[in-house]
């Protein structure tokens, strides 16, 4: 049980709408996070800050952050507003494409509102687009939010001093399958995470980590999928008990080192190189933790494969060949082939869609969606699009063009729509490109 000292005990944050997937929503901490926080006190949050009308204090996490919720779902903020991109971020792109920006200031009397990372999933079922993402709202205040791209808010967060405690999705893969994943770094226990169902008013349900290692939780369809040095665990929603761990370096016969993870509709895909070798390993419940794309078996460490993404339907991930002592392969490819947890499968229906703008293999987010894919580019590359049936790409522009605006992470793709994580001079936000205004691409090579 966590003690608070002088933290004020009124009002305590109970949704009116729903119990949300883990019950009662009035509890301090969850049962495991094995007495962390016992030995923690803290000081009363300041309230005199601004707190946006209808939130009370939100205790699900901890009593100790100044975290707050709506008690209605009519208290949520306004649905996100877009606006048209800019005579700069249009010089990043090709002629005559559709783009727009979040216009969105949500606590006006805070001043300018600022992104601070997002992450986004489309939903095949619905045709629609989700995204969780944090915004700024003052020097130490922030919304951590869920919210329809055209659609409203569903859940919401105010954070009152993110020097105390600050929650936020990570940038690649914190929402998906219909759940959301907000990382929490906190003054009072070596942090966790708030996880939820995204339509379900007010759901929350938190976790303690027990150790001080850095933690990378993400969730997929079979829940919260978090990433350590040491291996990967997966808490199934909802309840989040028991977990499975798996994939540590040790069990690898290359003895590789854990990098970028996708969970997908299957299990957990994920990146395991060195700086020297790269292969793409993954997990499922039923088949356990293997070698996925690797060439190192057969000897070839010329040979290399990471940045991979899996929607269900269509994988993507790139292959790079020639590798140097250290740095770049000497040349790199897009593949793709159909959705499958088989290797052997994936090898026989894989296809070469066209090279690589950089050679840089495994340290690039990549997502697919609707018979395309995206990659965010190492070094000084943009975000690379990929159509998958034919190989046609176009590149939002290298992050050398204009550095006051530059394209980073790509985030969704829809059947109309790719969106991305931009830095927009001072701040980041998020950037919507239509497809069919970015004419005709690039052919493949």
């Amino acid at each position: 049980m966590v003690s608070c000292g002088a933290c004020t005990t009124e009002s305590a944050f109970v949704p009116t709408d729903s119990g949300g997937i883990d019950g009662p929503l009035d509890s301090v901490v969850d049962a495991d996070d094995g007495g962390a926080q016992d030995a923690f006190r803290c000081d009363p949050v300041p309230e005199f800050l601004p707190i946006p009308k209808g939130y009370l204090r939100d205790d699900t996490y901890s009593r100790c952050c100044g975290f707050y919720s709506p008690m209605g779902s009519n208290y949520l903020p306004a649905s996100i507003a877009w606006e048209a991109c800019d005579a700069l971020a249009a010089s990043t792109m090709p002629n005559g494409t559709v783009c727009k920006t979040i216009a969105n200031v949500w606590m006006p009397d805070a001043g300018a509102s600022s992104s601070l990372g997002a992450s986004g999933v489309y939903d095949p079922a619905t045709g629609k687009v989700d995204l969780n993402l944090t915004f700024k709202t003052g020097n130490r205040q922030r919304y951590a939010l869920v919210a329809e791209v055209d659609g409203p808010i569903k859940q919401a967060m105010y954070q009152l001093d993110t020097d105390r405690c600050a929650a936020a999705p990570f940038p690649v893969k914190s929402i998906g399958a219909g759940y959301f994943v907000w990382s929490v770094d906190d003054l009072f226990s070596s942090g966790g995470f708030i996880a939820g169902t995204n339509d379900v008013f007010g759901s929350r349900v938190p976790h303690h980590w027990a150790d001080t290692l850095a933690h990378m939780p993400m969730v997929g369809a079979l829940g919260v999928v978090d990433l350590v040095p040491s291996g990967l665990t997966v808490w199934p929603l909802p309840g989040l008990s028991p977990p499975q761990s798996f994939g540590t370096p040790q069990a690898d016969p290359d003895k590789l080192p854990l990098g970028l993870q996708a969970p997908s509709r299957y299990g957990v895909l994920w990146q395991a190189s060195n700086g020297l070798s790269a292969k793409i390993r993954s997990w499922t419940p039923d088949g356990g933790a293997g070698d996925f794309v690797s060439y190192l078996d057969g000897g070839d460490f010329q040979h290399g494969a990471g940045d991979v993404a899996d929607d269900g339907t269509d994988m993507f991930w790139s292959e790079g060949t020639g590798i140097q002592k250290v740095g770049p392969f000497a040349t790199g490819a897009l593949f793709t082939a159909p959705s499958t947890t088989d290797p052997i499968k994936l090898q026989a229906t894989k296809r070469r869609l066209r090279s690589l703008t950089d050679t840089i293999i495994g340290i690039s987010p990549a997502t697919v969606g609707c018979g395309y894919a995206a990659r965010e580019g190492a070094g000084a590359t943009g975000v690379e699009l990929v159509r998958l049936s034919d190989g046609v790409g176009w590149l939002l522009a290298d992050k050398l063009t204009n550095p006051a605006w530059t394209w980073q992470a790509p985030l969704a793709i829809s059947c109309s729509e790719l969106f991305v994580s931009v830095f927009d001079r001072d701040h980041t936000t998020v950037a919507r490109v239509r497809l069919d205004s970015l004419g005709a691409g690039l052919p493949p090579d």
